[in-house]
């Protein structure tokens, strides 16, 4: 499960060459805190493993680090957004360079909406 651990991510992008957003490890609300100082916002907020949340606000983005620190462990991921289509990719071979599988799903971020009465993203 540690090879998918979105952890990795930039560091793979780095090494292979693909352009990946900037991102921050986050551990408590105060790495999420600089994570937005930072990163900007929306601020896109992701579990290690799966999921991911867009975040127009801080207040928001705090819920989404709750929601996805209990779900999936902690780090939890803050990451820059980029608009655009969100293309994830995986693949499954043998071992010996012969493709088994390929899967490719666009548009996987869902937001995480306020409440009523709050400000909205």
């Amino acid at each position: 499960m540690a090879a998918r651990d979105k952890v990795n991510l930039y560091e793979f992008g780095k090494q292979y060459g693909f352009s990946v957003p900037a991102d921050m490890m986050v551990n408590n609300l105060q790495d999420l805190s600089k994570a937005g100082e930072k990163l900007g916002y929306p601020l896109v907020v992701k579990g290690k493993y799966y999921e991911a949340y867009v975040n127009h606000t801080a207040d928001v983005a705090q819920k989404s680090f709750h929601l996805l620190s209990a779900k999936w462990g902690l780090p939890v991921i803050a990451q820059q957004f980029i608009k655009g289509t969100e293309i994830n990719i995986a693949g499954l071979g043998d071992g010996e360079e012969t493709p088994l599988a390929l899967s490719r799903c666009a548009n996987c971020i869902s937001p995480i909406k306020a409440r009523p009465g709050q400000a909205s993203q």
